[in-house]
């Protein structure tokens, strides 16, 4: 009963929420909302990245490797 009454919830909060959250998400990838534009140019600038640089097939290897490692490290450690 609790499991069904969770998804009850979650299905109606998604249908409430979808077109506020897709058009707010198409503004911001036009470019027209630049609301934490600061916090991502100090990430930028912090990692020494170029935003408009394209990602090579090797980078994005490398960073699916890291990424899915430090995955299955967190999740380890949160299963011990």
């Amino acid at each position: 009963m609790g499991f069904s009454i969770t998804l009850l919830v979650l299905l109606v909060a998604l249908g409430i929420s979808w077109r506020y959250l897709g058009s707010y998400m198409a503004r911001v990838y036009r470019g027209q909302i630049r609301f934490l534009r600061p916090v991502e140019k100090a990430i930028y600038l912090v990692l020494d990245m170029d935003p408009e640089a394209e990602q090579t097939w090797k980078g994005y290897s490398l960073s699916l490797i890291i990424f899915s490692t430090v995955s299955l490290l967190i999740t380890y450690a949160l299963l011990r």
